[in-house]
């Protein structure tokens, strides 16, 4: 299903918040970030991101998980999701 807002992970700003939508990776990578509350619908926060595509650092469920700019560019988010607002 195609969503409008949809983007991958390493292309939200610092700062920026948004929705999981899609984990495209192999089942283990996805069940490792699973395991650490990367699960679509749920909110995560970019922290910071390392120097020269470095590893990523990202708040989910409260919790900072740094992970490769390789693998975020494999989680699709929506931005401006309807339940962003609620969590604030």
């Amino acid at each position: 299903m195609k969503r409008a807002n949809c983007m991958r992970l390493s292309e939200v700003p610092i700062g920026g918040k948004a929705s999981i939508v899609e984990i495209v990776l192999p089942v283990a990578a996805q069940e490792y970030l699973m395991r650490r509350g990367f699960v679509p619908g749920t909110e995560v926060e970019v922290v910071r991101r390392g120097p020269l595509k470095g590893p990523m650092v990202y708040r989910i469920q409260g919790t900072e998980t740094a992970i490769r700019a390789e693998t975020a560019e494999r989680i699709q988010v929506e931005m401006g999701a309807a339940g962003d607002a609620e969590t604030e």
